[in-house]
C-alpha cells in the first residue's frame, strides 16, 4: 500500500501476506485476470474502487495506491491478525525541503491500524532517522500503539549524505552584505555540478575569519538510517508456543 498524499497520515507500507493451507505449507493463489479477462500483469499499479482483500484473494506483487489509514480501517478490505510481515519507510518528521507531507512521524492512529492488521508475533521493520527528537517520537508513538520494541535495531549507513548545517562564517558574511573571496574549484567536486560546494570562498569580514568551518548546532553529515524492529505482542505464552500456532514471534 503505497500513499502519496501531502496529510500526515501518509505512509508506505508493504504489506506481506501468504495464504497457508492445512499442512502448513504455503499455497499458490490463483491466477488474477483484469478487466478484459487477460492475466493480471505482476507488479501493476491498483487504483482501488470496491477493492476487497481477504486471506486467499490478496493480490501479489502489485502496489496499491490510495491513503494507506483509510484503506487499513477498511476491515473488510484488512481483517484483523492478516497480515505476516510489515516493512515501511515512513516520514521522518524533519520537514525535508519544507515538505508538508514529512512534517511529523506517523500517528498513533496509523500505528494501531497496522498493529490490528498484523498476526500475532508478526513483525514489522520500520525506517527512522537517527536524530534522537524523531528517533524518540517514532519510538514512542510504537510503544503507544501496542508494538513491542525489546529488539536491537538494524543500521542502514550509506556515504551520499551531504551536511544540511547552516554555514555560520558564510552566513554572518551574508548578514554583513560582504561579498566572499572564490579560492577556485573544489577538485573533488563533479565536473558537471555547478554548486556552492564547487567553488570554495573565503571569509570576507572579520568576524567571519574565525568561525570559518564552523556549523550552526551539531548536524554532521548524514550516514546512517536506523531500522526499527518492532512486534506485535505474542497471543501465546512463550515464543515457542507462537511458533507452533501461527509461525510468528521468529525471525
Amino acid at each position: 500500500m503505497v500513499s502519496r498524499a501531502p496529510r500526515l497520515h501518509s505512509l508506505a507500507v508493504c504489506l506481506e501476506l501468504r495464504r497457508k493451507n492445512r499442512s502448513g505449507n504455503a499455497s499458490q493463489l490463483p491466477a488474477r485476470s483484469d478487466s478484459a479477462g487477460e492475466p493480471a500483469r505482476r507488479g501493476a499499479i491498483r487504483f482501488p474502487g470496491n477493492l476487497k482483500v481477504s486471506s486467499t484473494t490478496l493480490p501479489i506483487d502489485e502496489i496499491i495506491h490510495g491513503d494507506c489509514l483509510q484503506f487499513l480501517k477498511k476491515k473488510d478490505c484488512f481483517p484483523d491478525d492478516c497480515i505476516d510481515l510489515m516493512v515501511t519507510d515512513p516520514p521522518y518528521g524533519y520537514s525535508f525541503m519544507g515538505k508538508d507531507w514529512d512534517r511529523a512521524v506517523p500517528s498513533v492512529e496509523i500505528w494501531k491500524e497496522c498493529l490490528r492488521v498484523l498476526k500475532p508475533g508478526a513483525f514489522a521493520f520500520i525506517m527512522s532517522a537517527p536524530r534522537a527528537d524523531v528517533l524518540g517520537e517514532m519510538t514512542c508513538r510504537l510503544q503507544e500503539a501496542g508494538f513491542r520494541l525489546d529488539f536491537t535495531p538494524l543500521y542502514h549507513s550509506y556515504a551520499s549524505g551531504f551536511p544540511k548545517a547552516m554555514n555560520i562564517s558564510k552566513t554572518m558574511d551574508k548578514k554583513f552584505r560582504a561579498e566572499r573571496v572564490v579560492l577556485g574549484r573544489n577538485p573533488n567536486d563533479r565536473p558537471k555540478h555547478e554548486n556552492a560546494k564547487a567553488f570554495p570562498t573565503a571569509p570576507a569580514t572579520p568576524p567571519a575569519k574565525p568561525l570559518d568551518g564552523s556549523y550552526g548546532g551539531f548536524q554532521p553529515k548524514p550516514a546512517v538510517e536506523v531500522i526499527l524492529v518492532a512486534m506485535k505482542p505474542l497471543s501465546e505464552k512463550t515464543f515457542v508456543e507462537q511458533a507452533l500456532t501461527n509461525g510468528k514471534g521468529i525471525t
